[in-house]
């Protein structure tokens, strides 16, 4: 087996058939935190084939947005004791039931970070999915600990904005999601400065330039291709819209606009000031 499975978050019921599902397919890592049910623990603890990564919560140290740090610090963690070459990271209330696309995904893209389209919005620069993603071990470390760096830097009141990676204001929300923190840190430990340029390109050759570089650097798999899955929108702002999906459909028909295809990345879709349409 080449590629571990890290499942990241509070444990949820999800958690536990997301273990069994992966475990078919590589190693697995859950990382969660001493919070957690004890029950759910042992159950996780059950799984021989599983190792168990204890966070210890620590709120109100810094920068927090979305529970950014939260995901950081568990997802490194289980990182740092990855011995596969490959890894991918789930939320732990979450599953899919066919990984072979992203192991594929992965292994075929070395160079790039593989994820599924939820939420790698149309209409938002730097947004893919942060629901499944993975790379190589060393690339997923890189990037998770620029964004931890970034974080680290950041009072618990302050805000992350997109001026922390020289983005043009009118190009980003004025606090930057946990998506385009993780993308804009990919983006910078391979030394793209597409950021810096959104100040000095026109918004026509910004947008061709960032559409190349985000086919360079990532590999998109469809949830389709997924087999049955879970993914969750607990931040939807619509209190009678939905907070989870379970087919692509769903997905693609739903207000947030999800790719199909990086090809869909084009300056018609992108609305600006992009702060007025997030």
């Amino acid at each position: 087996m080449n590629t571990t499975f890290i499942i990241q978050g509070p444990l949820t019921s999800d958690t536990l058939r997301s273990v069994k599902i992966c475990g078919k397919h590589g190693k697995v890592i859950v990382s969660c935190w001493n919070t957690d049910d004890p029950l759910l623990l042992q159950k996780v603890h059950d799984f021989n084939y599983c190792k168990v990564i204890i966070n210890t919560l620590i709120k109100g140290k810094n920068y927090n947005f979305q529970n950014l740090s939260f995901q950081l610090e568990s997802t490194f963690s289980a990182l740092e004791i990855c011995d596969t070459e490959f890894a991918v990271k789930i939320r732990s209330d979450e599953y899919f039931t066919r990984l072979y696309p992203i192991i594929k995904s992965v292994e075929d893209h070395p160079r790039k970070i593989s994820c599924c389209n939820f939420l790698f919005r149309k209409k938002l620069l730097f947004h893919p999915s942060d629901h499944m993603f993975g790379g190589t071990t060393e690339n997923m470390k890189k990037m998770i600990k620029e964004a931890h760096i970034a974080c680290s830097s950041k009072e618990k009141n302050e805000k992350m904005t997109p001026s922390t990676f020289n983005l043009r204001q009118d190009y980003a929300p004025s606090v930057l999601p946990a998506e385009m923190l993780l993308c804009l840190s990919w983006l910078k430990v391979n030394n793209d400065d597409i950021a810096l340029k959104s100040n000095t390109l026109t918004m026509q050759d910004f947008i061709k330039q960032y559409r190349e570089l985000m086919k360079k650097r990532y590999a998109l798999v469809r949830l389709s291709d997924l087999g049955n899955f879970l993914v969750r929108f607990k931040t939807n702002n619509d209190i009678n819209g939905p907070t989870a999906f379970t087919c692509e459909k769903q997905v693609l028909d739903f207000g947030v606009e999800s790719i199909t295809s990086l090809d869909e990345l084009d300056s018609a879709s992108l609305k600006f000031p992009i702060a007025a349409s997030y």
